[in-house]
């Protein structure tokens, strides 16, 4: 999924909807937020539940392409210790063949 724009209080649940209705829970996901240049608490929301969601299926959850400010906000919070962090696309899809 590639997502453009600032994840937040607007924005977040528009994703959450389009990533709930598009997504098989059995999959993997991988977010391009290489377009991201703000994430708040709401956007972070969206990626707990995705993980949330992810987990009874041993599925992964990456993340790809942060800006460091973004990157900083999934670190400082913990997140990326149970979503798959990396620089670019491939590093996303070599991550969901890990499972």
């Amino acid at each position: 999924v590639t997502v453009r724009g600032d994840i937040d209080m607007a924005t977040a649940p528009l994703l959450w909807e389009s990533i709930n209705q598009h997504w098989v829970s059995e999959d993997s996901l991988v977010l391009d937020v290489s377009n991201v240049p703000f994430m708040d608490s709401t956007g972070l929301g969206v990626l707990i539940r995705a993980a949330e969601r992810a987990k009874p299926h041993g599925v992964v959850v990456a993340v790809v392409g942060a800006v460091s400010r973004v990157r900083k906000v999934i670190e400082i919070t913990g997140i990326d210790t149970f979503i798959f962090m990396g620089e670019s696309v491939a590093d996303g899809l070599r991550a969901t063949e890990i499972t």
